[in-house]
């Protein structure tokens, strides 16, 4: 006989059924959302709230180059918000490093102070005539050498004076600059403000409200870093200015001892080019006579 045939389980038809039509159901889903995606490509990841960093925008950059589902216009107006947006966050990492450099040259400037008139007073301890030390003995091949570095420390020492002159030009008028500036870059800040409380166009794609609304974030974010460097540097100013006025007095007092050496230097090179000059014609006289003599 024949193995009888075992029923079929309905509870296993039912599984399989309910398999099948899972599967349709996921199917029809993906075509739909292919269809809503193509129409209107989603926003790339991320909202206007997101903190932006270069890192997320850097990504958004590539996501933009690699996607075949924006048109080309829409490719280009996208990265270049994104590299504006760069550009801003750029621009207030470096006014973030110019005001703690504003706040570090005024904490430092008290003991800085202190160390340039210790070496102005150090400085007048020695005449320039008793720092070259020059003898009668001294031979002209060691004064030649002597006077060409004081000629070259002595341009070094000028060139020091004029950049420390500049320094000092410059900043009596920043402070009128810098209120300036931070009368515009406050009213920036409220235009931008507005900007942001504007609606987006209806027509616009989700990416480039985005894209604008970090654009103006990161603006928004370098015109405060912008503000607060600009009031370190007034802030710190009076130190700054004190500390470079005691500097330019000592950078002047080096200018004025390093040309007395050249002078020093350049007469004792004359005087001993004459000094030998005459020693050669008092040989040559000697060297006629005894010639004349025989």
């Amino acid at each position: 006989m024949g193995e009888a045939e075992v029923p079929a389980d309905p509870g296993s038809n039912m599984k399989g059924y309910s398999r099948w039509l899972h599967i349709i159901i996921l199917f029809l889903l993906s075509l739909t959302l292919g269809t809503a995606f193509a129409a209107n490509p989603p926003a790339l990841s991320g909202s206007p709230a997101t903190v932006v960093t270069s890192e997320i925008l850097e990504v958004k950059i590539a996501e933009v180059e690699a996607t075949a589902d924006l048109s080309e216009t829409a490719k280009t107006k996208l990265t270049e918000l994104y590299r504006k947006a760069l550009s801003e966050l750029e621009a207030t990492r470096a006014a973030n490093t110019a005001a703690e450099a504003f706040r570090a040259a005024a904490a430092a400037a008290p003991q800085d102070m202190q160390v340039t008139r210790t070496k102005f007073e150090q400085a007048q301890q020695t005449t320039p005539e008793e720092s070259l030390a020059l003898t009668a003995d001294t031979p002209l091949a060691g004064l030649k050498p002597l006077l060409q570095k004081e000629q070259a420390d002595l341009a070094a020492a000028e060139a020091n004076l004029n950049g420390l002159d500049q320094q000092l030009e410059k900043e009596a008028t920043r402070p009128n600059a810098v209120q300036q500036r931070l009368t515009e870059a406050r009213q920036q800040q409220e235009q931008i403000t507005a900007e942001i409380s504007l609606p987006s166009p209806p027509d616009e794609l989700p990416a480039l409200t985005e894209a604008r609304q970090w654009v103006l974030a990161t603006r928004e974010q370098a015109l405060q870093a912008e503000i607060s460097r600009l009031d370190a540097e007034l802030r710190s100013q009076p130190l700054r200015v004190e500390l470079l006025n005691a500097r330019q007095e000592l950078a002047a007092h080096n200018v004025r001892w390093v040309r007395s050496r050249v002078r020093l230097l350049e007469e004792a090179v004359n005087q001993r080019r004459q000094a030998d000059l005459t020693s050669v014609q008092d040989e040559t006289e000697a060297a006629l006579r005894e010639l004349i003599a025989y």
